[in-house]
Order: structure tokens, then sequence, then C-alpha cells
């Protein structure tokens, strides 16, 4: 059996995951809901293209 040190610290490291993924999956769908925003898009996309982005 493990050790109640080891099971706590196998707990935190798969809480920290969870967060992190959570974290990532926000921004993913912030990403995405921005794209559909023009003005954010275009903004997002500015250093990649700034020839269609400013005119």
């Amino acid at each position: 059996m493990a050790s109640p040190a080891c099971t706590l610290l196998l707990l935190e490291m798969s809480v920290t995951l969870y967060k992190m993924c959570k974290q990532t999956i926000k921004r993913t769908v912030q990403y995405r809901c921005f794209s559909n925003d023009p003005s954010e898009f275009t903004k997002s996309t500015d250093s990649r293209r700034p020839d269609k982005s400013v005119r």
C-alpha cells in the first residue's frame, strides 16, 4: 500500500494537472470566441499579416 504522504503528493499533482488543463481549455474557448469578433481577430493576426489588417 502507498503511504499517506505519497497518496497526497499524487493527489496534488493530479489537481495541478487538472487546473492546467482547465486553463488551457478556457484559453482555447476564449480564442475561438474572439475569432468570431472581427476587431479581436485582426488584433490577434496583426503581427502575422500587417498589410491585411491595416487596410
